[in-house]
């Protein structure tokens, strides 16, 4: 494949409790979706495989809007 370690930090992150998880964009980029109860478990997760298959690498949590799309008179 394109990005050989996807499935081991895939399966790292969805073991950690992730609802999803995949390649974004062109790579090699991974996100994961999940609750923010489980975001520092996943972190931990990810980093430890990144390891484990020697791909560097760092994990970043992010808030998701849940508000929709939203618009603004000017």
């Amino acid at each position: 494949g394109v990005f050989p370690a996807l499935p081991a930090l895939v399966a790292a992150a969805r073991a950690a409790g992730a609802l999803g998880a995949c390649l974004s964009g062109a790579g090699s980029t991974v996100i994961a979706f999940a609750r923010s109860i489980d975001a520092a478990r996943i972190e931990a997760a990810y980093r430890d495989a990144a390891a484990v298959v020697g791909e560097p690498g760092h994990a970043r949590t992010v808030g998701l809007r849940t508000d929709g799309a939203t618009a603004r008179l000017m």
